[in-house]
């Protein structure tokens, strides 16, 4: 029977049959619903670089500039609106999903291929940071490696996975880092170590092996660089510093850290298990050194025990978080358990623990922010190397312990879910909630829908559209600009309007400093702008400081005594130039004094 489900697994046809089947399922949902600030922040950057217009020079934003030009070439084809913008992001994440069954296929053969395939499909499509820049970063990443994988020493395969990873800096540059060092990591330890596949001999000369690395870091320089010098002559230096040094290193962190689940949160019934399973990895290091018997099986009860916490774990925080350390980390203890099994080290193997030290860099990328939509991109490494994992560990028919704990277990926790993800998504639909869900009325919003919560921002727009000119600049804010979390950016491009201030991303610890509000307040004098829309964001509960006021009201201010209401929709207030743009507001420093 299980000869059977691999041919079936191996057939094209199926194949190809549950692929476009993923694709019709990750379409399903795809129309409902709208997110103000993330896949504003996208749309608008990609309309604004189709006019012209600098990333960082032009408008103000954190992400590199590969995205916004993707999709503002997939705008110049198909059309400028949101529901294309839709089109784009389920096809990048449907190709993530084609990606994730060649990798795994390579990996565990076509039923783990199959198996990786769907779950990251289920996955992504779960809690679908719409626009999100990480999911094409991730597949230029995963095509790299699968280049890789193939044959680290053929040219043309080192030039492609090169200038695949550069294509994947453009778009985030921190994976792009990450993916860089993890692959150079990988051509190097297989030129060194090896054996490879096939016919394939490895360099152990010198010469050999930075040849190989070279090919490869010169292919992804030559789609980096270009890019890098052409904004470093385009864009101020400090823009570019406060962009890339000072926001990731000194503000992000201060504005929009969330803490790690504490050990003591776990109570009782999950620190009791979590105490036994490590002394009794504690006890199995112990006489591992001891008695010096480095065998395969070690290694192995170790991975089932570090697997068995990180399943009592995700019962209790952040579903993913722990899972996905425990494969990694599972995984990182069969690698060497491979090599004391004296089993060959092939280009699998060498796949396996890229995928295994990206999983680990991906993390870090989330560690100050460990929510559930950035655990979003970590745990597709993750789901590969499932099938992987189960395969190694089913491979060994000593420990009966060790192939239940580690095999059944994560199967069941994939399965769970798979069931969560898919009723979230389907559910709607067969229960009727789907009909709640209204077209908007917009022409840039056609085709997407949205539930009528009488929050008053298509009713915002629309007026907007009435009483404006074409192309005429306006100023969407919020409602206080001492305290920020998020700011509706999808405004701007649902209406059609440039937004007049360089800071379209009102970002907190930026757009709450003086400095900030003053670049702010200069451009709505520049372009002499007529109306501004306040939005009564959600104000952030959460433990960091975008939930403090900065005690800088200059802003605010500036628009109270230059701007009058004149229209009011829901959460929106309308507001029209009453005249006099002279006044600068209160000299407010950034400690809040005058």
């Amino acid at each position: 029977m299980a000869r059977k489900f691999e041919r079936l697994a191996a057939s094209k046809t199926f194949v190809g049959s549950v692929l476009i089947l993923l694709l019709v399922y990750m379409m399903y949902s795809s129309t409902r619903g709208i997110l103000l600030y993330d896949e504003g922040l996208i749309c608008y950057g990609a309309e604004r670089v189709l006019g012209g217009d600098l990333p960082y020079r032009d408008f103000w934003t954190v992400y590199g500039p590969g995205q916004y030009y993707l999709l503002a070439g997939i705008f110049k084809v198909f059309g400028t609106s949101l529901l294309v913008a839709r089109r784009y992001c389920v096809s990048v994440e449907w190709i993530v999903a084609i990606l994730a069954y060649a990798v795994s296929r390579r990996l565990a053969g076509p039923v783990g291929g199959l198996v990786s395939s769907v779950i990251v499909a289920v996955w992504l499509n779960w809690d679908r940071a719409v626009l999100y820049p990480a999911i094409p970063t991730l597949a230029f990443v995963l095509g790299g490696f699968l280049c890789l994988a193939h044959s680290s020493s053929i040219p043309k395969n080192l030039i492609l996975a090169g200038l695949l990873t550069g294509c994947a800096t453009l778009v985030r540059h921190d994976l792009g880092v990450y993916a860089f060092v993890v692959q150079s990591v990988f051509i190097v330890g297989q030129s060194f170590v090896g054996p490879t596949t096939g016919r394939e001999k490895p360099f152990f000369r010198a010469a050999g092996v930075l040849k190989r690395f070279f090919i490869y870091a010169l292919s992804a320089s030559a789609v980096v660089l270009p890019v890098f010098l052409a904004f470093t002559r385009a864009v101020p230096r400090q823009i570019l510093y406060e962009t890339f040094v000072d926001l990731p290193f000194r503000v992000y962190p201060q504005f929009r850290s969330l803490p790690f689940p504490r050990p003591q949160d776990f109570g009782l019934i999950y620190g009791l298990p979590l105490l036994m399973l490590s002394a009794s990895t504690v006890l199995l290091l112990t006489r591992w050194q001891r008695h010096r018997s480095r065998n395969a099986e070690n290694w192995l009860a170790a991975g089932a025990l570090l697997l068995g916490a990180a399943l009592f774990l995700s019962l209790h925080v952040l579903p993913g978080t722990m899972y996905l350390l425990l494969i990694l980390g599972a995984s990182a203890v069969l690698l060497p358990a491979i090599r004391l099994g004296h089993q060959p080290r092939n280009a699998e193997d060498w796949l396996a623990a890229g995928l295994v030290l990206f999983g680990v860099a991906v993390f870090l990328t989330v560690r100050v922010r460990p929510d559930i939509p950035h655990m979003v991109v970590p745990m597709v490494p993750t789901l590969i190397l499932l099938p992987w994992f189960v395969k190694v560990i089913s491979s060994s028919g000593t420990i009966r312990l060790a192939y239940i704990s580690s095999s059944i277990l994560p199967l069941m926790c994939a399965g769970i879910l798979f069931f969560n993800c898919t009723r979230k998504d389907v559910l709607p639909g067969l229960n009727g909630d789907a009909a709640s869900f209204l077209p908007i009325g917009i022409d840039r919003a056609r085709g997407i829908s949205k539930t009528n919560n009488n929050d008053g921002f298509v009713q915002a727009v629309r007026y907007i559209q009435e009483k404006t000119q074409a192309g005429e600049a306006i100023y969407v804010g919020n409602t206080r600009h001492d305290e920020l979390s998020i700011n509706n950016v999808m405004f701007y491009f649902l209406s059609g309007h440039r937004s007049a201030a360089r800071l379209m991303d009102l970002q907190p610890g930026i757009a709450t400093t003086y400095k900030g509000q003053s670049e702010i307040i200069a451009d709505l004098k520049r372009r002499e702008v007529t109306y501004v829309v306040l939005w009564n964001a959600p104000r952030s509960t959460e433990p960091n400081r975008s939930s403090e006021s900065s005690g800088v009201t200059t802003l605010d201010d500036f628009i109270k005594a230059n701007y009058e209401q004149i229209a009011g929709f829901g959460e929106y207030v309308i507001l029209h130039s009453s005249g006099s743009r002279d006044t600068l507001g209160r000299n407010v420093l950034g400690n809040g004094t005058e």
